[in-house]
């Protein structure tokens, strides 16, 4: 008898999975299936023509120096980033049963430097899917206002939503990576080894004394290091941009869910898949047809 309570309980909690709870959202009707909190980070580089480019990631995200303001405040980010990412178990069940499974992505509750007024999605597998965020970044002011003569805007990032990162080089060797803090709420705050911009003594890259710099995870003595190849910190490449992306993606049913999410007229789009898994696919090109929610 116990054994039979017990089975018939598990029947049940196993259906609630799709049936339960039920929630709205606005007008719609929605069953909540599961969600999944990520936490990505995107870095841009500079470059000569005048734009830092988003490095290390599917996309077209760029920010132009033209649109870069001396006041703190958000970045002009044209462009989006795709991404590929491997969807929840209880997802990839739910999938087999309900080809219209939707997603979307909600406020994660912490800083983050993504705009999900524009999320677009397409599952491409049975455990994966594409997605295209934009990105809408934000500046916690210039590193110019600490350093002089430099050839360009160079945006601080706020700690909380990112950092800077330094590319400096040593006397003799190879370049190093050393991470940067700024505090917007108070920009005078330094957080040793982590290098605060008052300790970048001029354009030359190099560092006031008695400076500590953490190079590739080991504390280094600042005096032995420039910022920039040369010793010429606007060069490409000798500042690195750093922004946290925390993503929430909330996957569910609708409870009056009529047709295939794949139907014709529901403004689709071309969407790119990333480059990764381009090289996977290089015998089978292909483009993906994207649902653009907004």
């Amino acid at each position: 008898m116990k054994k039979r309570i017990f089975i018939t309980s598990l029947a049940i909690a196993v259906a609630g999975l799709f049936l339960f709870p039920s929630v709205s959202y606005g007008d719609e009707k929605e069953i909540w299936v599961c969600e999944n909190l990520i936490h990505y980070s995107f870095t841009f580089r500079h470059n000569e023509a005048g734009f830092w480019y988003l490095t290390g990631s599917g996309g077209s995200a760029v920010i132009s120096d033209s649109g870069i303001s001396e006041n703190a405040g958000p970045l002009s980010c044209t462009g989006s980033v795709y991404l590929l990412h491997s969807i929840p178990k209880e997802a990839v069940a739910a999938l087999k049963e309900h080809p219209d499974l939707k997603v979307k992505a909600v406020d994660p509750g912490l800083p983050s430097a993504a705009d999900f007024s524009f999320f677009a999605y397409r599952f491409t597998g049975p455990g994966t899917m594409a997605m295209e965020i934009r990105l809408s970044p934000r500046s916690a002011g210039l590193l110019n206002g600490f350093v002089g003569g430099l050839g360009c805007p160079i945006p601080l990032v706020d700690y909380r939503f990112g950092k800077n990162v330094y590319t400096v080089y040593p006397l003799i060797g190879g370049p190093g990576l050393a991470p940067g803090f700024f505090s917007e709420s108070d920009p005078s705050q330094i957080n040793p080894p982590f290098i605060h911009p008052s300790q970048i003594r001029n354009a030359s890259g190099n560092f006031a004394s008695g400076t500590t710099v953490n190079v590739d995870g080991v504390n280094r003595n600042g005096a032995f290091y420039t910022v920039g190849r040369m010793g010429a910190l606007s060069f490409e490449d000798a500042v690195i941009l750093e922004f946290y992306c925390p993503l929430k993606l909330v996957f569910y049913l609708e409870e009056d869910c009529t047709g295939h999410s794949g139907e014709e007229g529901h403004g689709w789009g071309d969407f790119p898949l990333p480059v990764g898994q381009q090289e996977e696919e290089k015998e089978k090109p292909f483009v993906l047809r994207l649902h653009r929610r907004r």
